[in-house]
């Protein structure tokens, strides 16, 4: 089965909250599409950890799936300014946008490298380790090594003529992509997306609740949603 765009997925959580409620309902797609960054984030946590369902009142174990990255990424291209690149420098400084960080052997990098020599980089675990390496001459042109400081700055070791930077990622927000279209496949899994329409659907039904109970429902608020009440409450 095909991916759902993004736009597939905005219209089958929006079908799924309406069913719930009287017909005089109005969900702006926008809003639903700043929810599914969360959502996914969540989604991708539970498939890679494992999770559990109810079926006919029993639990059911859903087990880890740890290669799901592979089936959530986006492709990348970094062009280094050379004219940041001081003669004496020993790295690369890149920027990456921001990514899922699911623990510390997937930090939202499912692949870096060069796709023109097809040589993959290798993740450096410290600073101390970096050092080690360079002083063993063990990071070179067919070696290169990259520490990634936790926020959005990149450093690469051992080619300092790299022109450009390939990577596969794991975007917290896929929107972020240059790339990205809301007609495209949205990057999840299979597994993923019925997890995805639950919890967007649970956001904005413990919204649209938490308004009905402050009896402003009529009114226009700041989620902006109008006019919906719950069926049968």
């Amino acid at each position: 089965m095909a991916a759902q765009s993004q736009a597939q997925l905005v219209d089958t959580i929006i079908r799924a909250v309406q069913a719930d409620f009287t017909t005089d309902t109005s969900i702006p797609p926008d809003f639903v599409e700043d929810l599914l960054p969360q959502a996914r984030a969540q989604a991708m946590e539970m498939v890679y950890n494992g999770y559990t369902i109810t079926e006919n009142d029993i639990a059911v174990r859903i087990p880890a799936n740890k290669k799901i990255m592979g089936e959530c990424y986006q492709d990348y291209t970094v062009t280094i300014n050379r004219a940041d690149v001081l003669p004496t420098d020993c790295y690369i400084t890149a920027t990456i946008p921001n990514v899922i960080y699911l623990d510390s052997s997937n930090d939202g990098y499912v692949w870096l490298g060069d796709v023109d020599t097809g040589l993959s980089f290798t993740k450096i675990k410290s600073p101390e380790h970096v050092s080690m390496l360079l002083k063993r001459g063990m990071l070179n042109q067919n070696r290169i090594g990259y520490v990634h400081d936790g926020n959005n700055a990149l450093k690469v070791y051992g080619n300092m003529m790299l022109k450009t930077i390939n990577a596969k990622l794991i975007y917290a927000d896929p929107r972020d992509n240059d790339d990205f279209s809301p007609d495209n496949p949205y990057p999840i899994s299979q597994q993923m997306s019925p997890l995805i329409v639950n919890l967007v659907k649970d956001m904005i039904l413990n919204q649209i609740q938490g308004t009905v109970n402050d009896k402003v429902n009529n009114s226009e608020d700041q989620s902006g949603i109008k006019g919906m009440q719950p069926q049968g409450r």
